[in-house]
């Protein structure tokens, strides 16, 4: 199903798979962004970084519109959606293409989390228009489940732990700052929690640990992008010098970053 998706509906010229056979010059934003998820693009000319630079294309300053102009002009609403804008989140932090992350995050969910936002409610909204306001008007959902992408993927990536084998025996932590100094939480597994922390001090070197459950292994990656650089520093665990990735054994792993 892939290689048919991959072969039959792309579009080379807006770089991205169409809407339809009726639409095929514009594309749904949720469509390419579950398309990287599933591992569609196997062509190498349908790269991850080309389609994140189309959807990125739909990027307004009050958030990403959910079709491209061309599908719009068919008579599909100028609407953002916050569910799909999940979608496209998740793709983003998948990529590791923290930039477009942050403008997503910055540009939609922000506003809605702003306390000085005439509609605040304190929880995401179901849609919006192009000027950043409910788009259904008084029918619209300002508490809407499916808006709240960012509460799972933020918590996924920042801390940045993922199972390596079904199970959870085998993991890596890998982190995305995504601009924080510092992220501290539990990602539960069925052998327990492991527990992650990392944080940048005044002299923006790092502190990270992670502690796992004793029958547990993984891989542990510096967080990304560092503020200060691995080449100008050097790094301690347990007393001794080591380079990442670092190995994982149970217990609790406590990895410092030092100059030189």
């Amino acid at each position: 199903m892939r290689t048919a998706i991959d072969s039959n509906l792309w579009n080379d010229s807006i770089g991205a798979y169409y809407l339809s056979d009726s639409i095929e010059d514009g594309f749904a934003q949720d469509a390419n962004a579950i398309a990287i998820l599933a591992g569609v693009n196997l062509d190498p000319n349908h790269s991850t970084e080309r389609i994140l630079s189309s959807l990125g294309k739909l990027i307004s300053p009050h958030g990403p519109l959910a079709f491209s102009p061309e599908v719009i002009s068919q008579g599909f609403q100028s609407y953002i959606s916050p569910y799909a804008s999940s979608y496209h989140l998740r793709a983003a932090l998948a990529s590791n293409a923290s930039e477009q992350a942050m403008k997503l995050l910055s540009s939609l969910w922000e506003p809605m989390a702003n306390a000085g936002n005439a509609n605040y409610t304190g929880t995401f909204w179901e849609t919006l228009n192009q000027d950043g306001r409910p788009a259904l008007g008084l029918v619209t959902s300002l508490c809407h489940g499916w808006a709240a992408g960012p509460t799972a993927e933020l918590s996924k990536y920042v801390l940045g732990a993922t199972p390596s084998v079904p199970g959870w025996r085998e993991f890596t932590v890998a982190p995305q700052t995504l601009g924080l100094r510092s992220a501290a939480g539990k990602v539960p597994t069925l052998h327990g929690a492991i527990e992650i922390e990392w944080r940048f001090d005044e002299d923006d070197l790092l502190t990270m640990s992670v502690e796992a459950p004793g029958q547990l292994v993984g891989e542990a990656f510096l967080p990304q992008p560092l503020l200060t650089a691995s080449n100008e520093t050097v790094f301690v665990v347990d007393g001794c010098e080591q380079e990442a990735p670092f190995e994982l054994q149970g217990g609790r792993v406590l990895i410092q970053q030092k100059r030189k």
